[in-house]
């Protein structure tokens, strides 16, 4: 099958996956599904995951139309380890491309869409405060009539709704990447340059996808969801503080695992 995905954005979530998908799909030699929402998740939710890699490659890529890169987007995939292992498996030489944003604008921005989806009923701070304890078995913590949607307590210790704090120890998350696939088929960037130069990077994406440079995409300069906004929020400085200080040693072995100058996420941010 030559409509089986070559690469893959696996996240991380509340970074600007969504510009990029945007980017990739206007290109003429790149096939990514229509629409974004819902992601497909293949390899991290089990019940998906169990229907077979058929099944995956006829719901999202049948109307592959020969287009050179064929992909998808999944925000999930960088956060769980054994969907890194489950893409291994299926897709050995698939490419990756992961986008990372300073991991505490990302928790905060990451708490924002929880709360605007429902599922999240407690501050900024008690949510910080509690994580661990909710990670641990988020479905004891949903609201009531989220649980009546869904029920399975398994999907929701996979889908980790709360894991605000934990889903920025990038290093860790990326290492396992790095182990199982080439490096040369792994593209790492950052959130700001996305923000501060679109052009110079959507030539390094369609260069990494072996696909023409030259095209521009007319979104090249659009916002595409609230990752991007402007809007200033206030977040407690001692909180910032402390999670600057959690997140200091994980981005120190980052630094070295992708070779990238992360001096701001040393410091406190302005939402």
């Amino acid at each position: 099958m030559n409509h089986i995905p070559n690469f893959l954005i696996i996240g991380a979530a509340r970074s600007g996956t969504t510009t990029l998908y945007e980017w990739l799909r206007e290109h003429p030699n790149i096939y990514l599904p229509i629409p974004k929402r819902p992601e497909p998740h293949f390899f991290l939710k089990t019940q998906e995951y169990q229907k077979g890699f058929d099944y995956y490659v006829d719901r999202y890529f049948s109307n592959w139309e020969g287009q050179k890169a064929v992909g998808e987007v999944s925000t999930s995939y960088i956060y769980q380890s054994f969907a890194a292992h489950r893409i291994k498996n299926n897709l050995p030489d698939v490419k990756i491309i992961a986008i990372l944003r300073h991991p505490v604008e990302r928790a905060y921005s990451n708490y924002l869409h929880t709360v605007n989806s429902g599922l999240e009923t407690l501050s900024f701070e008690d949510a910080i405060k509690y994580e661990l304890e909710r990670t641990s078995n988020p479905f004891k913590f949903l609201p009531d009539h989220v649980k009546v949607e869904t029920n399975d307590p398994n999907f929701w210790l996979e889908v980790q709704p709360y894991a605000y704090v934990n889903r920025g120890f990038y290093f860790n998350q990326l290492e396992i990447f790095y182990k199982l696939f080439l490096k040369s088929n792994i593209f790492v960037c950052l959130f700001d340059e996305l923000v501060q130069d679109s052009d110079s990077l959507v030539k390094k994406l369609y260069h990494f996808l072996d696909v023409d440079e030259r095209f521009i995409p007319q979104s090249i300069y659009k916002v595409f969801n609230g990752s991007l906004n402007k809007k200033k929020y206030v977040i407690n400085q001692e909180i910032q503080d402390q999670l600057l200080q959690i997140y200091a040693p994980e981005n120190d072995k980052l630094k070295t695992l992708i070779n990238f100058d992360l001096d701001k996420w040393e410091r406190t941010i302005e939402f």
